[in-house]
């Protein structure tokens, strides 16, 4: 028998998991009472302890071989643009930073960028900031304030940048959201957009785990209007809606938050999932903006197609869940390298197909799909 699809099965949901400011607003984003202190994790004894001027030393050495022997990475734009920093950001914490970022960015070391990450909010409010049994306090929204406006973007990032690696590494959940929820708690005006998005994508996702689906809602919608408001062509169908006008700009942002709000909706209000589903698609056939980016990335309008056909089956379409299933497969099946998203597609289509031809009693097409299934072998390269 096939399993209903009352959400969306293993690989579709982790695949929409991984979907990898102007005026001072303050009312925008639901706003919750939160702890500044956070647990670091890691006890002093897991850094290398230097005084500060031996290890700014060290550090300055190691950044400017970085500068350097690494410039074809890309990685030299982290370490020459100093911009963003406010002359009152201490050396070293410049320093930890952008450390923290080539980590987290280019060699994906979840362990050291959070070590890194750590020691720079902590050099940046020495006071408040020294451990006491493996906690730090970050810094009150009356000492944020006296800040210039550099010194709170950077260091919103920062605070934004280790929620989301103890989030993605799924090791500190708690943090994690403590974090998230502090930033919550600033100006909305200050930090990157893309990283304040992504970080109320994140608080939304752990509603939704703790089984707050009506929180989780919430701060998915606030993030959709906090796009609209300071992104530039985010384009809607209507004040308040949640559909895409056909003249919208593409913005990976905002199609992220969608998916999570139509995978949201499919658990309780399925009709509003489908026409988020059905918005995108249709914004990926017929929006030139959007056009381009479905031509280089194979597995978006599949992975929408099958998404569709779950939330059908689920209202009890068996052949039309088909239908939607079978033109994710004709999508994905003659593409000769795969990326291991459309790879994951493909398989949840052939998944989904062998169980509906069996409900609907025609076993050749289900054992031949199963077959199909069972022949695939995963990709060991990640592409588009």
């Amino acid at each position: 028998m096939l399993q209903p699809f009352k959400q969306p099965q293993p690989a579709l949901r982790q695949l929409l998991l991984q979907r990898s400011i102007k005026p001072h607003q303050t009312q925008l984003i639901s706003r919750r009472p939160i702890s500044t202190t956070v647990n670091s994790r890691f006890p002093d004894k897991n850094i290398i302890t230097l005084s500060k001027n031996i290890l700014k030393g060290v550090l300055a050495f190691y950044l400017g071989a970085l500068t350097l022997g690494l410039t074809g990475y890309g990685i030299a734009s982290y370490l020459i643009i100093d911009e963003t920093y406010s002359p009152e950001w201490p050396l070293s914490s410049k320093i930890y930073s952008k450390l923290a970022l080539i980590n987290q960015d280019f060699f994906q070391n979840d362990k050291i960028a959070t070590q890194l990450l750590v020691k720079c909010l902590k050099s940046l409010n020495p006071v408040e900031g020294l451990e006491q049994g493996g906690q730090f306090k970050l810094l009150t929204l009356k000492e944020f304030e006296t800040k210039d406006k550099e010194w709170q973007n950077t260091y919103i990032n920062m605070v934004l940048r280790l929620a989301i690696v103890k989030f993605e590494s799924g090791q500190d959940l708690t943090n994690a959201k403590k974090l998230l929820l502090y930033v919550v708690n600033l100006p909305i005006n200050a930090g990157d957009l893309n990283l304040k998005s992504k970080g109320l994508r994140y608080i939304a996702r752990i509603s939704e785990n703790e089984g707050d689906l009506k929180v989780a809602e919430s701060y998915l919608l606030d993030t959709l209007r906090y796009n609209e408001l300071y992104k530039d062509g985010i384009r809607f169908a209507g004040n308040g809606s949640n559909l895409l006008d056909l003249r919208s700009s593409y913005d990976q942002e905002v199609y992220e938050v969608l998916l999570e709000l139509g995978k949201l909706y499919s658990l309780e209000h399925k009709t509003k999932s489908i026409e988020i589903f059905l918005n995108l698609l249709e914004n990926f056939e017929n929006n030139e903006s959007f056009r381009a980016i479905a031509e280089t990335h194979s597995s978006i309008k599949p992975l929408l197609r099958v998404s569709i056909g779950e939330i059908l089956y689920t209202k009890g379409l068996i052949h039309k869940a088909v239908d939607w299933n079978l033109h994710s497969f004709n999508d994905l099946v003659d593409i000769q390298r795969h990326s291991k998203e459309s790879f994951m597609v493909l398989k949840q289509a052939l998944t989904n197909l062998t169980n509906l031809y069996k409900e609907l009693g025609d076993e050749d097409k289900s054992l031949k799909f199963q077959k199909i299934n069972e022949q695939l072998r995963e990709p060991v390269d990640s592409g588009n």
